[in-house]
């Protein structure tokens, strides 16, 4: 289950991450004292993104695990 959710994020970041970059340095070059937008700021946040992602999955999947199957069903 984590592998279809890994692909996606690392699709989404190689998608995100060029995106992000020239938007930036575009932003950026307006103002009277430029500055550089960092790769590493880039980084960081995809890994904070994809530590989030898989804490929030995993959670989640932790919850269902330890579900009763038949009290579900009772309810449904």
């Amino acid at each position: 289950f984590y592998k279809d959710f890994i692909v996606l994020l690392v699709i989404s970041a190689l998608i995100g991450i060029p995106v992000v970059y020239y938007t930036m340095n575009f932003w950026l070059e307006n103002y009277a004292f430029r500055i550089d937008f960092p790769w590493l700021m880039s980084f960081a946040s995809i890994i904070i993104v994809v530590a989030l992602a898989l804490i929030t999955v995993g959670f989640q999947t932790y919850k269902v695990a330890i579900l009763n199957p038949a009290n579900t069903l009772k309810y449904e």
